[in-house]
């Protein structure tokens, strides 16, 4: 019994290392899956990327800074996965998970939804692209012009007028918005 005692205490204290966040991390994004695709929300940016299922969205993201990732689910459960993080992380509808991470290197990964949700499950990936941190200020100072949210993937165009290559988007015929996020607030009936 003291043995499963010692294994517990010591199961916890990794626990609580792993999924320690800091208080004030450089970026936050709010990563929203649902049924079948991905939005993220840059909320001090004020920057909103959605995707369709012909062409998922793009994750950006500055090379050493500590980026929050708080994951969302709106319908089902997901599972938020970029083998290159060496974190996947659970979205279950009504519980707020976070993971943090610090991105070494530039770089193109494909992140996915490694959770069964459902028929068209495969299609729910997208594309992350770390790039240097001048380079992502400049996505960013162009990006949060745009109206939101802004339908961007590999259909993009990009435009080269200052000396880092800037991202410019052409939303598709359709687009796939999440539903509206529940309200944290909560209301009473009158007897």
């Amino acid at each position: 019994l003291v043995l499963v005692f010692v294994l517990l205490g010591l199961t916890l204290r990794v626990d609580a290392i792993l999924t320690e966040t800091s208080e004030q991390p450089d970026l936050v994004v709010e990563v929203t899956g649902f049924q079948w695709q991905w939005q993220f929300h840059y909320p001090e940016l004020g920057i909103t990327i959605a995707g369709d299922p012909e062409d998922p969205p793009v994750l950006y993201l500055p090379v050493g800074r500590t980026i929050r990732f708080e994951l969302l689910a709106e319908d089902v459960i997901h599972s938020f996965w970029v083998p290159e993080f060496l974190e996947k992380r659970d979205m279950i509808p009504g519980v707020v998970n976070e993971i943090e991470v610090t991105v070494d290197r530039p770089g193109t990964w494909v992140g996915r939804c490694a959770e069964y949700c459902g028929l068209n499950h495969w299609q729910m990936w997208f594309d992350v692209n770390a790039v240097a941190a001048p380079q992502f200020d400049t996505w960013a100072t162009v990006t949060a012009t745009q109206p939101q949210p802004v339908v961007q993937g590999r259909a993009q165009i990009t435009t080269s007028t200052s000396s880092t290559a800037v991202p410019v988007t052409t939303p598709p015929p359709t687009v796939s918005i999440p539903p509206t996020r529940p309200s944290s607030t909560t209301s009473t009936a009158a007897p």
